[in-house]
C-alpha cells in the first residue's frame, strides 16, 4: 500500500513538472521578488509569482502547498500587516484548461455566468453588477486581469459580456 502511494506521488510530481514547462513564463519585476521573498520568509512555501489585483496581492503557488498556507491565519494576518495590503492566495494552473478556476479564485468574489476560450480570445458572460465590477473605474480591473491572464495563458483579447 505505501509503494504505491510513493508511485503515485512520484507521477503526480513528474505530470505537474511536464504540465509547468508548457506554461508561458512570466516576467517578474522587483517589488514582485520582494514581496515574494517575504510571503517564503514568513510561511516557508515558495511563490510561483506575485501581482496586484485591486486592492489585493494575490501569491500563485503550488496547488499542493495551498492547504498549508491556508492553515497559517496569524502568520497570514503579519504578513498582510507587514505588506499593509490584503492578502490573497491561488494555486497555480496546470495548463488551458485550468482557466476558469484560476479566474474564479483571481476575481473572487465577484462570479460570472460562463467562460469561453478560443484562439486566445476570452469571454466572460456576467450579469450588470458583475460586468461592472470586472471592468472597474476607467477599465482598471479589466487592464489588471488582461496582463494577468498573458502571463500566464496565451490571452490577446478579454470580452465582457
Amino acid at each position: 500500500m505505501r509503494s504505491e502511494k510513493v508511485i503515485n506521488i512520484k507521477k503526480f510530481k513528474e505530470y505537474t513538472r511536464e504540465k509547468t514547462k508548457r506554461m508561458v513564463k512570466a516576467k517578474i519585476d522587483i517589488d514582485s521578488i520582494q514581496h515574494m521573498n517575504l510571503f517564503e520568509r514568513f510561511t516557508a512555501v515558495r511563490a510561483k509569482l506575485c501581482f496586484d489585483y485591486g486592492p489585493s496581492l494575490i501569491f500563485v503557488i503550488q496547488p499542493e502547498s495551498v492547504s498549508r498556507v491556508i492553515g497559517k491565519v496569524a502568520v497570514m494576518r503579519k504578513l498582510s500587516s507587514v505588506l499593509k495590503r490584503r492578502i490573497r492566495i491561488v494555486a497555480s494552473p496546470y495548463n488551458n484548461e485550468d482557466i476558469e478556476p484560476f479566474i474564479k479564485s483571481v476575481i473572487w468574489p465577484i462570479r460570472f455566468k460562463k467562460l469561453i476560450f478560443n484562439n486566445g480570445e476570452l469571454t466572460i458572460i456576467a450579469g450588470p453588477q458583475s460586468k461592472a465590477a470586472l471592468i472597474g473605474r476607467e477599465k482598471s480591473r479589466l487592464n489588471q486581469l488582461h496582463d494577468i491572464l498573458k502571463k500566464y495563458f496565451e490571452v490577446q483579447q478579454i470580452r465582457i459580456a
